[in-house]
This record gives C-alpha cells, sequence and structure tokens, in this order.
C-alpha cells in the first residue's frame, strides 16, 4: 500500500498470515448394478448384447447437493472384464 506524506511517498506493506483448516468431504458415493433387458442381475456382458446398468447416487456431503445432469460415455475400445458380484 503506497501513501503520500506531503510530497513524499511512503510504503507501508501489511501481511497478516493465517491458517484455515477446511474439512474435505466426499461430496456422493456412486455404485451401479447390471441387469439384462428383463431386469435379472447379470456378471458378464457380451458384445452387441444390450444391458442395462442402474446407477445408485448415494450423498455422503453434510450439505445437500443437486444433481442437475449426468451421462455416460463409453470408450472406443473394449476390454474383457468381469462385473463384481458385491454390490448385489
Amino acid at each position: 500500500m503506497a501513501m503520500k506524506r506531503g510530497t513524499q511517498r511512503v510504503e507501508n506493506s501489511c501481511v497478516k498470515e493465517e491458517l484455515i483448516s477446511v474439512p474435505v468431504v466426499k461430496p456422493f458415493d456412486i455404485t451401479a448394478k447390471f441387469f439384462s433387458l428383463k431386469f435379472e442381475p447379470i456378471g458378464k456382458a457380451f458384445a452387441k448384447e444390450p444391458f442395462i446398468i442402474m446407477p445408485y447416487v448415494n450423498c455422503t456431503s453434510p450439505c445437500p447437493l443437486i444433481i442437475e445432469d449426468s451421462s455416460v460415455e463409453l470408450v472406443s475400445f473394449q476390454h474383457s472384464f468381469q462385473f463384481s458380484q458385491s454390490h448385489n
């Protein structure tokens, strides 16, 4: 901060350092279950066979959250994998 005293310029710098602790929480937890088109749980998906992904969103934030939009993006390459059965 610069001030003038008469015709003389006086420089004054004030610095205050303060440590603030901000708790960080995971805002929500997302899991998904996979189903056939008959809504039967599935453990494997095959190429060109349709299936349903049922996402479950659990708000873990202490503040209310509103999810206005969401999407699922498919990757251009394919991997062979088996769905976890731990979320039945």
